[in-house]
């Protein structure tokens, strides 16, 4: 008889995201993805608790697509300046898609916060920078 494989999602905590070790490096295999998408990604899966294989592809294509530095799909061009003034619809897209996940986790987001972590990776920040320490508790209503 085959012992069970132990879930290594069933330890997530507040400040142990729900990702299994090598995640990203799979679910971006293959993939030239810019960095500072990458790191967009990333953190969005990370903070919202998005762990399907396919969704950091889907949140680094979204981004890279609505900022004019991609095709939608899996073509990235490093070379082109990312257009800030389209990240507004990151935002409200990833919000619609990911909704459950995010209510979730963090109940009280909105598409501002999502557009925040999209100019904080385009500006350098680190995953760590982009996902809270302690997300806030969800709130249920009274």
């Amino acid at each position: 008889m085959t012992q069970p494989v132990p879930n290594p999602l069933a330890t997530a905590s507040p400040t142990a995201p729900a990702i299994r070790p090598g995640f990203f490096e799979e679910a971006f295999s293959g993939y030239d993805v810019p960095p500072k998408i990458r790191v967009f990604a990333e953190a969005f899966c990370t903070r919202f608790k998005i762990n399907g294989i396919c969704d950091p592809a889907y949140c680094a294509n979204t981004a890279a697509l609505k900022l004019k530095v991609g095709d939608g799909c899996g073509g990235f061009d490093s070379d082109q300046v990312p257009l800030e003034s389209e990240i507004p619809k990151i935002g409200d897209h990833l919000l619609f898609a990911y909704h459950t996940c995010i209510n979730q986790t963090e109940p009280a987001t909105t598409a501002e916060v999502i557009n925040d972590m999209v100019r904080g990776a385009l500006n350098g920040l680190s995953v760590q920078q982009l996902v809270p320490a302690s997300p806030a508790p969800a709130q249920l209503p009274n």
